[in-house]
């Protein structure tokens, strides 16, 4: 997070070890400083096909209109989990790989933001000023309604115990469970706010 304030820095996450390779092949073509952030854990399962790394572009993983979920680096993994459980109950999240904390997808963000469903960003590192912190200052510069934002990631405003990298994502509440009932409570809260509103307006309605 804190490498964010450095001009000209490129800061990436990749998802598996089929992005790590393709982020330092990418590292290794540019001109300016890169940083790679990547966990000391076992690597996840390949994600394929994994396409080249382009300055700044995201890449969709899985559809979905009920909710978007932007995850930075290996939480992309706990992302699509969190996303299947939550299938089976009728919620449909679409999930992106960000891939770039620094510069951000500006296409990524205009999209899910003027779809107007709940957008999540999940990172496994300081909330502060950190993935989420990008994301929300980038739709402020567009111009988009940022209000159903909600950003995940490890708190600044205490100590997380020690453990292993599993218990203290559960801690944290970025886990795959962490991470689905996060979005149900979202999509739960914009369902009851939506029926509000269709109530208030069938009211006027018959008043009139």
């Amino acid at each position: 997070a804190y490498l964010r304030g450095l001009p000209g820095m490129v800061l990436m996450a990749p998802v598996d070890e089929a992005e790590l390779r393709e982020a330092l092949a990418f590292s290794l073509e540019q001109r300016q400083p890169c940083a790679i952030r990547y966990p000391r854990a076992n690597v996840p399962e390949a994600i394929i096909p994994c396409p080249p790394f382009n300055t700044g572009r995201a890449r969709k993983l899985r559809d979905g209109d009920d909710a978007s979920v932007l995850a930075y680096g290996v939480s992309t993994t706990d992302a699509l989990t969190a996303a299947d459980v939550l299938a089976e109950s009728g919620i449909e999240v679409a999930v992106y790989a960000a891939r770039f904390a620094s510069p951000i997808d500006a296409g990524m963000v205009k999209t899910v933001f003027a779809a107007g469903s709940p957008v999540v960003t999940v990172e496994d590192h300081s909330i502060a000023g950190g993935f989420g912190s990008a994301v929300l200052e980038r739709a402020q510069e567009l111009g988009l309604a940022s209000e159903r934002l909600l950003r995940l990631g490890m708190p600044a405003d205490r100590f997380i115990a020690h453990g292993s990298r599993a218990s203290q994502m559960a801690e944290c509440g970025i886990d795959a469970s962490g991470i689905a009932a996060a979005i149900q409570r979202l999509v739960e809260e914009r369902d009851a706010l939506d029926g509000q509103i269709i109530r208030l307006a069938a009211r006027s309605v018959a008043s009139h």
